[in-house]
């Protein structure tokens, strides 16, 4: 594991994970998360939520596409997943949700990026094992569309 990626040991510490970079924010940030399938996204995902004092159960919005959460922030969890297209991307509202200062958080980030035009953070789930492995980067603006990141159907199943 690289030196600057974190140890989460199981679910709880991927949540507190979350929980911990919800104080940090402040509104209007754009958070990128990456991983395969089953690192551990919605459980970083709950952990922000419950963070930013998000009231009730917070799931993936694998089939709703995008959750608009209200706590102390705005939350827009977007999950990308099953979009094949910026035109679809467009039509659920995601460059309104950029302009609009709330916390934006998208799963699976590849296809987003030729909208992105400010700097983000980059959350980099992997597995290690049973745990899983956390790396955060900031990532400036001219550097969002050099990123490599997997779409969907390339992710490891």
């Amino acid at each position: 594991m690289s030196s600057d990626f974190v140890l989460l040991e199981d679910l709880e510490a991927t949540r507190r994970a979350g929980r911990e970079l919800a104080a940090e924010l402040t509104g209007g940030e754009l958070l990128l998360l990456e991983g395969p399938l089953g690192a551990g996204k919605t459980s970083l995902a709950q952990g922000l939520a419950q963070g930013l004092g998000v009231a009730g159960a917070v799931t993936s919005p694998t089939f709703a596409l995008c959750n608009r959460l209200q706590g102390r922030l705005e939350l827009h969890h977007y999950d990308l997943y099953r979009l094949e297209s910026l035109d679809q991307l467009r039509r659920i509202g995601f460059e309104e949700s950029l302009e609009c200062g709330a916390v934006v958080l998208v799963e699976w980030p590849a296809l987003a990026l030729p909208l992105l035009r400010d700097e983000a953070l980059l959350l980099e789930l992997r597995h290690q094992g049973a745990a899983r492995a956390l790396r955060r980067q900031r990532v400036g603006a001219g550097q969002l569309r050099a990123l490599n990141l997997r779409l969907p159907a390339e992710s490891n199943l």
